[in-house]
């Protein structure tokens, strides 16, 4: 067993979340001794759930209310009870285009977080819902997995509306999703911490830029970026020689 670093970062292009970090909440271990008692702290099962598990949280009280439009499009009201401003809806959300759907009444909705994950080690995040949370919203958290190595972009909220006659309420702190990371080896730990801003950091992060003029490429721009990104982003040389050293008498 070894601990594996994750590096995460708010740093966003031209500044676009300059503000973030005023209003938002850093990433959370998931406690475990928060939701299970008794006997079930010492079940793998269990343990293993809530291992290299973090929370991301709202940073806004969120009221939204949506309606389709005459031309099949969708529109978002942001209501009296939220603390984001209606102007500022089209800074922090996306809705996605109707052929993205699973189904032609059930809206995609984006929030978007600055926070990039990335990793000199073969680990994967998973974004996930706040599966160990009760509140009931008309739809559901959208999941995802991908390499940290390989691929660096922003990790948003996604939410599929399936009833759309209810509206979203979210209050400020409570969970919008979770991120665990998935070393190789299952039984490593990961210790998270926040990156310095550095020109390497930038473009490792711009990488998903590309997208912007690709389609349907996905799969072969990430094992590209990965062969071609540099291979120390987050750890000094030493500790790079250190880990590499380590790993191979560990096998």
């Amino acid at each position: 067993m070894s601990v594996k670093v994750v590096g995460y970062t708010d740093y966003s292009k031209n500044d676009t979340f300059s503000w973030w970090r005023h209003v938002s909440f850093p990433p959370e271990k998931l406690n475990m001794y928060d939701h299970v008692k008794g006997r079930g702290i010492h079940c793998p099962a269990l343990t293993n759930i809530f291992k290299n598990t973090y929370i991301i949280r709202s940073p806004f009280d969120l009221h939204l209310r949506i309606q389709k439009q005459p031309n099949k499009s969708w529109w978002v009201e942001v209501l009296p009870e939220s603390s984001l401003k209606p102007e500022a809806f089209n800074t922090l959300f996306v809705i996605n285009p109707l052929e993205e759907q699973n189904n032609e009444d059930w809206p995609l909705l984006q929030m978007l977080t600055p926070y990039t994950f990335i990793s000199d080690d073969d680990v994967y995040i998973e974004l996930m819902p706040p599966l160990l949370e009760h509140k009931q919203l008309p739809g559901i958290t959208v999941s995802g997995t991908y390499s940290i190595y390989d691929w660096h972009r922003q990790s948003n909220w996604i939410f599929e509306w399936r009833d759309i006659t209810k509206n979203i309420h979210i209050k400020r702190g409570e969970p919008l999703f979770y991120v665990r990371f998935n070393p190789r080896d299952r039984n490593d730990k990961v210790k998270l911490k926040e990156l310095p801003i550095t020109d390497d950091i930038k473009n490792a992060i711009n990488c998903d830029e590309v997208k912007n003029v690709t389609n349907n490429m996905s799969s072969l721009l990430m094992t590209h970026n990965g062969k071609y990104r540099k291979k120390r982003l987050i750890k000094s040389h030493i500790r790079y020689i250190l880990d590499r050293f380590i790993s191979r008498n560990n096998h």
